[in-house]
Order: C-alpha cells, then structure tokens, then sequence
C-alpha cells in the first residue's frame, strides 16, 4: 500500500511541474507576441 501511495504521490507531483511549465512557457510566449504587436504598432 505504501509504495503505491508514493507512486501515486510522485506521478502527482511530475503532472503539477510539468503543468506548471506549460503555463511558464505559454506566459513568455504571451509576453513576446504582446511585445512584437507593441513594436509594429509603434
């Protein structure tokens, strides 16, 4: 039971950091196209 309450932490774990980098990257992709719309505006 123990082992695979800890797989089962683990595998939460792995889909929290890799949800987390989603997020970064969609962000910094976000913040780049804001800024090229900015600089053709300008």
């Amino acid at each position: 039971m123990f082992p695979r309450k800890r797989f089962i932490v683990e595998q939460f774990a792995n889909i929290s950091t890799k949800t987390v980098i989603i997020i970064l990257i969609k962000q910094t992709i976000a913040q780049r196209s804001i800024k090229c719309n900015h600089n053709v505006s300008i």
